[in-house]
Formats: structure tokens, C-alpha cells, sequence
């Protein structure tokens, strides 16, 4: 066993013996871990947000692993702390949902109703939802801007043993052709932008929030199926996208 983990005396020292230097040390030889994690999810979220705040929660979570890790498992502390890592900083961006509860409650309306005017067949304009909803043209437009702007889509969100980046981005992939991964998620950020409101929240919601169709058709006040039909054709529109792209992923 000592073979297959790093630092298994040190580890040995700190949970056998319960040396506080030895805890100290592991710590220090993990903070890469931190910094890695915070530096790939400050990509992904409003430039307002300091990165050394990301990485003062990530390590939270990396003194959680510490406490936690049982080396005897076999398997490398590395990928045993990322994902508590990682949880942290998530924990800490969740609790920072600054967007007032009237701008969601409005959000809501805004969203279920324009989805009524496509279902209607009914030109899905400003003016229309504005009568409608008994809201000024200007409320509409500043709550879907907060609503837009609160919405924090993490790519590399994993579900099913696979990322909505992974996912889309196996649909324009070739054999011959290595994929730049960072290129490849400034595009699908983009591509995510292209999608409607309501489609850009079920995708959040599944991705981020990593909820189930089911609880997301709750959230939604619609059908699971709907909510079904709503995340196909994004996943569809998404590697549309990215198909008419191809020149600037290669």
C-alpha cells in the first residue's frame, strides 16, 4: 500500500499519531489542488468575484478532504479532494445569489409566459408580454438582464460521467484532430448565450444545479416532458452551433 500513495508516512504520522505538523505539511503539499480548481471556475463566473476569495473556501474543502482521506482505499488524495474542492467553492458562489426575490419571482412569469406565446403561436415581442403580465417594457428588460446575469453555468459540471462540455462537444470532434479545450469553452459560452431564457435555465438547472428533470419541472411549474423537450433541443442547438464553428475550434 505504501507504494500506491504519496506521502503514506506522512499520512501514517497524522491520523495514527494525530501530528499536527504532519496535517500541516499535507495541506501545503495540496494547495496547487486550490488553485487549480479556483483558477477554472473563475472562468466561468462574473469578473466581480475575486479569484483569492475562490481559493479561501477551496480550502475549506481541502482541509475537509485531509480530515476525510483514508489512504488504506488505494486511490491518489488528488482526485479525492478536487471534487470536495471544487464542492466548496460551489457552496460559496450558491450563497452569494445576490439577485432580489422579486427580480426571480418576475423572472418566473417573464419565462413561463414567453414559452406560452411560441406555444400559442403567438409573436414572442416585448409589447405582448408587457400586456400580458401587467409589467412596463422597461421592468421586462431589466429583470431578464439581472436574471441573465445571476445565472452561473459551470461547464465542466460532470453528470452521468460526462460534462455538458464533453457532451456537445463529442458531436464536432474528429479523429485526426486534437480538440482545444479552452478554445473550445469560450465558443460553447457563446453558443450557451444563443439559447432563450427558459432554455438557458433548464440547462442550468440540469448542469449546475445538477437537478433532476423531474424536480426541475417542479421549480418550472411544467411537465417533466416538457422540461425534456426543452433540454433536447438546447443540447441540439448547442451543437449546431458549434458545428458552424468548427473552422475556429481547429
Amino acid at each position: 500500500m505504501k507504494t500506491k500513495i504519496e506521502n503514506y508516512d506522512l499520512w501514517t504520522k497524522f491520523q495514527k499519531e494525530n501530528s499536527e505538523s504532519a496535517r500541516e505539511k499535507i495541506i501545503l503539499n495540496n494547495l496547487d489542488i486550490v488553485k487549480y480548481q479556483a483558477r477554472r471556475v473563475s472562468t466561468l463566473i462574473p469578473n466581480f468575484i475575486d479569484v483569492d476569495d475562490l481559493q479561501s473556501y477551496g480550502m475549506i474543502g481541502l482541509i475537509e478532504a485531509v480530515e476525510r482521506f483514508n489512504p488504506e482505499m488505494g486511490y491518489k488524495f488528488s482526485t479525492f479532494a478536487s471534487k470536495r474542492v471544487r464542492g466548496a467553492i460551489i457552496d460559496y458562489l450558491r450563497d452569494l445569489d445576490w439577485l432580489p426575490h422579486s427580480i426571480r419571482t418576475d423572472a418566473k412569469k417573464i419565462i413561463n409566459e414567453k414559452e406560452e406565446l411560441k406555444n400559442d403561436e403567438i409573436t414572442d415581442d416585448i409589447s405582448e408580454l408587457a400586456e400580458r403580465l401587467e409589467l412596463s417594457k422597461s421592468r421586462i428588460k431589466k429583470v431578464l438582464r439581472y436574471f441573465n446575469a445571476s445565472q452561473w453555468l459551470s461547464l465542466d459540471t460532470e453528470y452521468e460521467d460526462a460534462t455538458l462540455l464533453d457532451i456537445v462537444s463529442s458531436s464536432i470532434a474528429e479523429p485526426d484532430k486534437k480538440l482545444d479545450k479552452e478554445a473550445t469553452k469560450g465558443i460553447l459560452i457563446e453558443a450557451v448565450d444563443k439559447l432563450n431564457e427558459q432554455e438557458r435555465l433548464v440547462v442550468s438547472l440540469y448542469y449546475y444545479e445538477e437537478l433532476t428533470q423531474e424536480e426541475i419541472a417542479e421549480v418550472l411549474e411544467l411537465s417533466t416532458a416538457r422540461i425534456s423537450q426543452i433540454h433536447k433541443k438546447s443540447i441540439q442547438r448547442l451543437r449546431g452551433y458549434l458545428a458552424n464553428k468548427k473552422t475556429d475550434l481547429f
